[in-house]
């Protein structure tokens, strides 16, 4: 029974990870959830061509290695892509680009953005740009707290490029430092 609870458990998380963009995995650290914004209450509505959205933040922790952002396609199809940058504040700097094909999310379910690891990322600022090619009627939508602001952590929520009060559904995620790692224990041999 245990087996089979790790191997269920094992599969969602896999089919979480795959989905998450469209491009081959690649080897990251164990990662750690950190601060976030996980209640969702409503859309920030269609992510469409005329609708670009960024959430900004400062890192709570060393080692950023990702962000999920809770997504939600409306329940339908959505033949249309996103395009979501992670940003370094300082010098603007590009840490990763995703493309994502909307038709590919899964309705109401957390899309993990993982990136390299940023040593020295607490109390830098960084942001989530989001930016869709897609009609209204053919775009998702990320979820957003209109009552969270996340202003422990300096985040703020831009909805076409107008500061909206509240805070996207988002965790970050951190890179496990080396003490940190749970150690394996071999089973014992009898």
């Amino acid at each position: 029974m245990k087996i089979r609870k790790r191997t269920v458990g094992g599969l969602l998380l896999l089919g979480i990870l795959s989905c998450s963009c469209s491009t081959p995995p690649e080897p990251y650290p164990p990662m750690q959830m950190g601060l976030g914004v996980a209640q969702n209450m409503s859309p920030v509505g269609e992510l469409s061509k005329n609708l670009p959205v960024r959430q900004t933040f400062a890192a709570p922790h060393d080692g950023l290695c990702g962000i999920a952002l809770f997504m939600a396609t409306y329940a339908r199809p959505n033949p249309s892509n996103l395009t979501i940058r992670i940003m370094q504040a300082e010098g603007e700097k590009t840490l990763k680009t995703f493309q994502i094909d909307s038709s590919k999310l899964i309705n109401n379910s957390w899309l993990l953005l993982p990136i390299d690891s940023v040593p020295g990322s607490k109390e830098k600022a960084f942001w989530v740009d989001i930016q869709g090619d897609g009609e209204p009627g053919n775009s998702p939508t990320v979820w957003m707290n209109p009552q969270a602001t996340f202003a422990e952590s300096r985040g703020k929520l831009f909805i076409n490029a107008k500061e909206s009060p509240g805070s996207l559904c988002f965790q970050l995620y951190f890179a496990l430092k080396p003490s940190e790692k749970k150690t394996q224990q071999q089973p014992a041999r009898t």
